[in-house]
């Protein structure tokens, strides 16, 4: 697999009878009505090989799908609500930092005698 820092929601499926019970019996586990699914949902850094044979990838980086599985609606926004809606965790949004003006300008100014002045401080402060 090739590397990617990429970050990525891997979602696995187990297929399994509702009653184990009764799995012996003839057309048991052909019927829908007895089937359940197991979800196993992670996140992860790259791909490994083993994740290749998840259900749903999907790429949390490029807000892309990678692999899907399953008929229906497997689109990017589909996909990302529903595990957003079941997995918030996954899905939490940071605010990004406020942008910092780093130019100087607004920050120090200078005196008449030539020194440098802070703008908020009014301190004065030696030139180099």
């Amino acid at each position: 697999m090739a590397k990617t820092k990429d970050t990525f929601l891997v979602a696995s499926y187990l297929k399994a009878p509702k009653n184990p019970k009764k799995s012996a019996v003839k057309g048991y586990i052909n019927d829908d009505n007895n089937i359940s699914y197991r979800e196993k949902v992670t996140v992860t850094r790259g791909l490994k090989d083993r994740d290749l044979t998840a259900g749903i990838i999907l790429n949390l980086t490029q807000k892309t799908v990678f692999k899907c599985r399953f008929e229906g609606k497997n689109d990017w926004e589909t996909l990302a609500k529903y595990y957003a809606e079941a997995y918030p965790n996954y899905f939490k949004l940071i605010d990004p930092p406020k942008p910092v003006d780093l130019s100087g300008e607004e920050l120090i100014s200078v005196a008449e005698d030539g020194d440098l002045v802070l703008a908020d401080k009014e301190e004065k402060v030696e030139e180099a």
